[in-house]
């Protein structure tokens, strides 16, 4: 086993095996001790049962969030977390804390972590995959965004920042190969196209103007998608190219949603976005063939505004990691619900059930919580000692194989927002805080009283009553979507059906089959073939179709009309559209948080219908107005 095709380009030349024999033994503890996966659950080898994992999202070595815990404070926080029954811990192994330096590491808290969670009895979920490099990091190596400025983050296609990437993931993943302790590696957390934190611009500038290799990448994309013929890349973009050599890349969000290219650039950063962490997946894997690996993402939402498409794809990660050869286990979410009042509708089911019907992978809950010093949802504050528990609960309920609390104590540092800090169910300096403290530890108490891991372990969800569909056409307007199927979600399933996810290529398949109902949530583009399918076989076949915000299948994915859109809408729904246009529209760009989300409809029928008289009225609250 040679390290050649991970070797960092310019610095590294350490073969793997070479460094693998360096290991020290104080780790040897393999020989069918890690943990697998086995019917859709965790399934521990040691007691022969299934696993759900309940504990917190420790952040153990993070400095940019003043999470340098000492020795001392590491040893104090493990066994209180011991003393209210949590037995799983997602903790970082911040990739700057540990190579503190080019090829310089430092693993004295890390061999401290893994040994002290060997002694307490605590299964971790390392999270080792970083966008944001250390300090040390070559600023040649990290991303352009649309300003032509350097961003914090790395460029996804530089050989270089992908080699010493994968170089450090093989060093982690290699060290603690035969760790019993370890229960899986976390190879990525939220990544996107732009920086989660950087507020300059709104919307958040994307990342990979590079000439040098995004550019070039995405050039190459689209040659092979449109197989070589620059005819039709024209014809769908409405464009004179004459060659893949002479595209340009598009910049900016689209204000009037009118942009053929910025479609297919969307889907060039979904593969690029999962090309990179399927190169971190093969060296994990190549490293260390005893422990499980995931990826980390957004459960819910990100934003819910339409020019903040992260281009962070389930679908396309888990597609990516397949063809390099190295496929997930698992697939992991940090999945907050709101207790605000207006949207106890917002169910946390939404993120679990939404990435496993399209990862295709048992879900881990990484990070949930909330924030008793909440200044964004101002209530969340007075339900957080209450709300946490049963958000627990509920995630287990909707299929997650484990749940970890975000986080375990309060954090004080100039980095976080006033929001971010009140995370903890203890204080900074570790007070019980409110009866947070009491409520959890009573709920992972119950959790083994009630041997959680036989009542939920090889369980099934139940079928399907209703199918949202999930396609990639409308990309333009998903974030819109995925906030608005958030609150629709919650609502269905109180009323109690059972929600579910299917995406084009499954409805392509004949899968809108396998429910009464299909939802078309923001479906305003879609491909003619699938919109003609509505009307020529899921109709027919007795399922109810359901049109939510868009008037559906207006346009195809590149904005071009759909030549039979007007017949299909009258027999799809009756309606007569031939002189209907899409009028105002919130929530897009660009927007302040809110301000322009929301306008007030008032609805008055002329004559009566049915059971509603003429002097019925009533105002809705709506986020688009056809004309």
């Amino acid at each position: 086993m040679t390290y050649t095709k991970y070797m960092k380009l310019n610095t590294r030349s350490i073969p793997l095996a070479a460094l693998l024999l360096c290991l020290t033994a104080a780790f040897a503890q393999g020989d069918g001790q890690c943990i697998e996966v086995k019917n859709g659950y965790f399934w521990d080898p040691l007691t022969t049962n299934y696993w759900v994992p309940h504990g917190f999202a420790y952040q153990t070595i993070n400095s940019a969030v003043g999470a340098s815990q000492t020795r001392a404070q590491l040893d104090y926080d493990l066994l209180e977390m011991k003393k209210i029954h949590a037995d799983s811990l997602r903790v970082d192994f911040t990739w700057g804390e540990i190579e503190t330096a080019d090829d310089v590491y430092d693993w004295t808290m890390t061999d401290y972590i893994v040994a002290q969670a060997e002694k307490h009895g605590f299964r971790i979920f390392p999270l080792i995959g970083y966008q944001y490099p250390p300090g040390w990091f070559s600023s040649s190596w990290k991303a352009i965004d649309a300003s032509n400025r350097t961003a914090s983050l790395l460029n996804y296609e530089h050989p270089s920042a992908r080699a010493t990437y994968t170089d450090f993931i093989a060093r982690v993943t290699g060290r603690y190969k035969d760790s019993k302790a370890i229960a899986g590696w976390v190879l990525g957390n939220e990544y996107a196209y732009f920086d989660l934190w950087d507020y300059s611009a709104d919307p958040h500038l994307f990342v990979g103007f590079d000439a040098g290799y995004s550019l070039v990448s995405f050039r190459n994309y689209l040659t092979n998608f449109y197989a070589g013929s620059i005819a039709s890349l024209n014809s769908n973009w409405q464009t004179n190219y004459a060659s893949f050599n002479d595209v340009v890349m598009p910049r900016f969000y689209p204000t009037n949603r009118y942009y053929p290219a910025y479609h297919d650039l969307i889907q060039w950063r979904k593969k690029s976005v999962g090309d990179f962490i399927a190169l971190g997946s093969v060296a994990a894997q190549t490293a260390d063939t005893n422990h499980l690996v995931c990826y980390s993402m957004v459960g819910g939402i990100y934003n819910g505004f339409d020019a903040n498409n992260t281009c962070e794809d389930n679908r396309a990660i888990v597609e990516r990691c397949v063809a390099a050869g190295a496929p997930l286990d698992f697939w992991a979410i940090n999945n907050y619900a709101w207790s605000s009042e207006g949207s106890e509708l917002r169910s946390a089911s939404f993120g679990i059930v939404r990435h496993r019907d399209q990862s295709g992978l048992p879900v881990l809950v990484t990070e949930t919580g909330h924030s008793s010093s909440d200044t964004l949802f101002t209530e969340e504050p007075y339900r957080y000692d209450e709300a946490l528990p049963g958000q627990l609960w509920e995630a287990l309920m909707a299929g997650a194989i484990g749940v970890h609390i975000f986080t375990w104590n309060d954090r004080a540092h100039a980095n976080l927002s006033v929001r971010e800090q009140g995370f903890g169910i203890v204080q900074t300096n570790r007070i019980l805080k409110g009866s947070v403290y009491r409520n959890i530890q009573e709920t992972f108490r119950r959790m083994e009283q009630v041997k959680v891991h036989n009542l939920f372990g090889a369980s099934a969800s139940l079928p399907a009553s209703i199918q949202f569909l999930w396609s990639s056409d409308s990309d333009l307007v998903w974030p819109r979507a995925n906030q608005e199927n958030c609150f629709f979600w919650g609502g269905v399933k109180r009323l109690g059906y059972e929600p579910r996810f299917i995406d084009e290529l499954q409805f392509d398949a004949g899968q809108w089959s396998n429910a009464p109902a299909l939802a078309l949530s923001r479906c305003y583009q879609m491909a003619p073939s699938r919109l003609d399918a509505l009307v020529s076989n899921v109709i027919p076949a007795g399922v109810h179709v359901y049109a939510n915000a868009d008037i559906p299948g207006r346009f195809n994915a590149y904005h071009q009309s759909n030549a039979a859109w007007a017949a299909r809408m009258n027999t799809l729904f009756g309606l007569n559209v031939t002189n209907a246009y899409p009028g105002w529209d919130g929530g897009a760009y660009p927007a302040v948080w809110w301000s322009d989300y929301l306008q007030y409809v008032t609805f008055t029928p002329g004559t009566a219908l049915g059971p509603i008289s003429n002097t019925f009225a009533r105002h809705w609250m709506t986020w688009k107005v056809w004309n």
